[in-house]
């Protein structure tokens, strides 16, 4: 018996002879009879059948467990007084239901007392909870139970004294842009070298070389784990890793999470644990790169928070943790009305989990040119850009773009896309002035095909919205449907007549 409290599991002769002798004034003769029976036991019955049989006990054991909760709880349910006295019952129906006994509800307590009863289960295997080093002084404030759910929960409230927490420097990736540890989005739209950004950074973090805006890189070349889902690997990723001058040596791409039927990709809603594992084994990673994060998160909708935050809680944990800097790819919304941090895609909880965000832009008055600005910096001093532009280099015979950094700019992201917003109104002003002087000259010889005006149109660099924005400001245009599509005519000089028109 004493064995069997200490370790939860019956014993075979070995293992009640190994406990005996860990006791202290131990005696053989005092459990002879037990080694006697294990001993025929085992003679007389086929190798393993032992083993069957303390199984078969344990589950019955279990089952009989089971049992008696319910019935304990259906006479809760119908005003029995459950095991352990009255005194303890009165307890805790007052702290859940108040002093007053009418208000007592024992139906709703037999479930919350059987969901007790149940995690105190003796006979079921418990995976245990693998220790956390922040938990380490943690202690008990509170305990209760959760029924607002399907499932009764119990739960712990812990505390930890502050006295308790060591004070730590805080480090850098990218001194000033990116910290140590946290997670930091890269966002912006399309096309504009987000993903060649990273590459870039992928490879000053594996070869230690120091960073674009002159700040020094001082730690040594780490390793880096990718996840890329839109781009092969062998012709375009590895070559701009080239490109960039990136120590292939220190790069690793996660493959795919194997299943017991078939494989998938990493999805953050269901493999945080073993992301978590993977970090913790191989400490030399300091990087993670996600692109795009879209791809990574799993059966989630990104824009529900509650949905979202039980991943990036977690995730910002993980990194804290194992000293990894987390870069994820996104592209803006669509939103137009909106400041630049809330341009990133998703609910409040995707831009709150970063302590970094980078944007991406095209200069508005040089396509070729490319500012990245500071979205969000919750630790950075340092506020101001870079510009950049997109070069090509030939590495082992292979061609491929590269980011080519420019000097530093104090624009900021909100800046830049104020900027974006007055070029593409004084773009669509610059339209509409010269769609209102094109229209009346198209219609002047009489009716015109809807289609060809909108090809002649489009020539000019006036879009068909922009056209039929001009026919409303100008009047006067009829729009008829005719046997050969719609038609638009001012009504003078051979106008559209009804035996043309389809009724």
């Amino acid at each position: 018996m004493n064995y069997f409290i200490k370790t939860k599991q019956c014993p075979n002769p070995e293992q009640l002879m190994s406990y005996g002798f860990s006791v202290p004034k131990f005696d053989e003769a005092l459990i002879s009879g037990d080694l006697e029976q294990a001993a025929d036991f085992r003679k007389a019955y086929p190798a393993g059948s032992f083993k069957m049989a303390l199984e078969q006990t344990w589950e019955e054991a279990g089952e009989h467990y089971m049992q008696r909760g319910y019935r304990e709880a259906m006479g809760i349910a119908a005003g029995v007084t459950p095991s352990g006295g009255s005194y303890k019952f009165e307890k805790r129906m007052k702290e859940l239901f108040g002093e007053n006994e009418a208000d007592w509800n024992k139906a709703a307590f037999s479930q919350i007392w059987l969901a007790e009863y149940f995690a105190a289960n003796p006979f079921v295997a418990r995976e245990e909870e693998e220790p956390d080093p922040a938990n380490e002084h943690e202690y008990v404030l509170a305990t209760g139970v959760d029924a607002s759910g399907d499932e009764i929960v119990n739960t712990t409230l812990t505390a930890i004294n502050a006295t308790d927490i060591k004070p730590e420097q805080l480090t850098w990736l990218w001194p000033e842009r990116i910290p140590q540890g946290t997670i930091c989005w890269f966002t912006g739209k399309p096309g504009l070298g987000k993903s060649l950004a990273t590459l870039d950074t992928v490879a000053r973090v594996t070869t230690g070389r120091d960073w674009p805006d002159g700040e020094k890189n001082d730690l040594p070349p780490q390793d880096v784990l990718l996840a890329i889902s839109e781009d092969p690997l062998s012709t375009v990723v590895i070559p701009r890793l080239n490109a960039a001058g990136a120590n292939l040596a220190h790069v690793k791409f996660f493959n795919r999470i194997k299943l017991d039927e078939g494989s998938r990709e990493l999805q953050l809603s269901s493999d945080m644990t073993l992301l978590r594992r993977a970090l913790e084994a191989n400490p030399s990673v300091s990087l993670v790169v996600l692109d795009p994060l879209e791809s990574f998160f799993g059966d989630v909708n990104i824009n529900i928070n509650q949905e979202i935050r039980p991943i990036t809680n977690p995730l910002k944990r993980i990194c804290e943790r194992a000293k990894v800097t987390l870069i994820g790819i996104v592209h803006d919304n669509k939103r137009s009305d909106v400041s630049a941090i809330q341009k990133i895609p998703g609910g409040s909880a995707v831009s709150a989990a970063a302590r970094g965000a980078l944007g991406f832009s095209r200069d508005p008055e040089n396509g070729n040119e490319f500012f990245m600005s500071m979205v969000k910096g919750s630790f950075s001093k340092k506020q101001t850009g870079l510009k950049y532009t997109i070069g090509e280099k030939t590495v082992d015979g292979i061609s491929a773009p590269h980011i080519v950094w420019g000097e530093e700019h104090d624009l900021s992201a909100d800046d830049l896309l104020n900027a974006e917003r007055d070029t593409g109104g004084r773009k669509d002003k610059k339209q509409i002035e010269i769609a209102r002087e094109f229209l009346p000259g198209a219609l002047s010889k009489g009716p015109r095909l809807a289609r060809d005006l909108y090809a002649e149109a489009e020539k000019l660099g006036i879009s068909s919205d922009t056209l039929k924005r001009a026919k409303n400001e100008l009047g006067g245009v009829m729009v008829m449907k005719h046997t050969e599509g719609w038609m638009w005519s001012t009504g003078q000089d051979d106008p559209i007549t009804p035996d043309d028109a389809l009724g």
